[in-house]
């Protein structure tokens, strides 16, 4: 009877330790599976995470290292050649695609592994030809400004250009637009109107390096035979072809308000407040957020954006020329895609 009941209890023990061995396998299986699982589930995050950093990445780039200026000669809904590259694992790409004029779709896509990632924002590139076209007039005012128009406002002028030719001439195909379409001598539009697009007023002047204040006389500025750019008050030398600083144009920026007074010069000027123009000839694109005064003998052949009004003395006058105005905008600084204020990035995952 004992030896039974030993032997009842040995064969019980057996069989509870072989369902805990069964059961500890199964949790041990389970950890496992749970483990693998986890681990797959980190890799794909890890991919998906790569690729799609690598596609923004490389969007980023395809805007940043385009050549504004050559993106002129490219059709609405056409794409640039895209770049292709590799970053360590990662396989990128990326090109651009014209919507309009001025707008653009910088897309990048990278390839991580399994994981394939696109990313997309819309961009804003100046078109110098564009936005000179978009000019409504020679002299552009806000709605509800006044100007005091004493001297010449020429819109007529459409047989060639008055004057010198801009360094480089005219961006194409500005040299038949500038015989086609003739300016109004003056416009009026709304406050909201930016003679620059989407560029934001502040961080583009806050970008350009040369200064102006008070009052000053613009003139060529040569050091050992070439053009010292540096100079604030060089602008150019449109008066003397052959010149060291015949190929400068010039971009400067106000930050008070400033009496210029005689000289030459060619490029831009971009003033926070009131710009006095007195016995001056100037070439190019004019932009003050104040009050424009042109006097004397002056002379500007291009364009001019007065916020708060223009006064245009007896004697002074305003030549419209878009070709002026697009070549100015040509300048380096004005070159490179900003992202569209507001946008977002799209994103896809392929």
């Amino acid at each position: 009877m004992t030896t039974s009941r030993c032997t009842d209890r040995a064969g019980g023990a057996v069989v509870l330790a072989v369902l805990l061995t069964i059961a500890i396998t199964a949790l041990a299986h389970g950890l496992f599976l749970l483990a693998s699982h986890e681990g797959r589930t980190g890799d794909a995050a890890e991919h998906v995470l790569r690729a799609r950093l690598a596609a923004e990445g490389a969007a980023n780039r395809q805007a940043r290292s385009a050549d504004t200026l050559a993106l002129a000669g490219v059709a609405r809904w056409a794409s640039t050649d895209s770049i292709s590259e590799a970053w360590g694992a990662v396989d990128l790409s990326g090109r651009l695609t014209r919507l309009s004029a001025e707008l653009w779709l910088s897309e990048g896509r990278a390839h991580s592994g399994p994981v394939a990632q696109r990313a997309a924002r819309p961009v804003w590139v100046l078109d110098p030809w564009s936005r000179a076209a978009a000019m409504p007039g020679v002299v552009v005012t806000e709605s509800g400004a006044s100007s005091l128009i004493g001297g010449t406002i020429d819109g007529t002028r459409v047989d060639g250009l008055p004057g010198p030719i801009p360094p480089g001439g005219c961006p194409p195909p500005l040299d038949s637009l500038e015989t086609a379409i003739t300016p109004r001598p003056l416009a009026q539009v709304p406050p909201t109107w930016e003679p620059l697009g989407f560029a934001p007023w502040d961080s583009l002047l806050r970008s350009i390096p040369t200064r102006v204040s008070r009052s000053g006389t613009p003139s060529p500025a040569e050091r050992m035979g070439t053009c010292a750019t540096s100079e604030a008050w060089n602008w150019g030398d449109p008066a003397r072809p052959g010149g060291a600083c015949e190929g400068h144009l010039a971009v400067v920026v106000a930050d008070t308000a400033v009496q210029v007074r005689g000289g030459v010069g060619q490029g831009v000027i971009l003033s926070r407040h009131d710009l006095d123009l007195r016995d001056t000839e100037f070439h190019g694109l004019v932009v003050a957020d104040g009050h424009v005064s042109i006097s004397g003998s002056s002379r500007v052949v291009g364009m001019v954006f007065a916020r708060r009004g223009l006064s245009l003395d007896s004697g002074a006058e305003v030549v419209g020329s878009r070709c002026w105005m697009a070549a100015a905008l040509t300048h380096r600084l004005f070159h490179g895609a900003e992202p569209v204020p507001g946008s977002a990035w799209i994103r896809s995952l392929r």
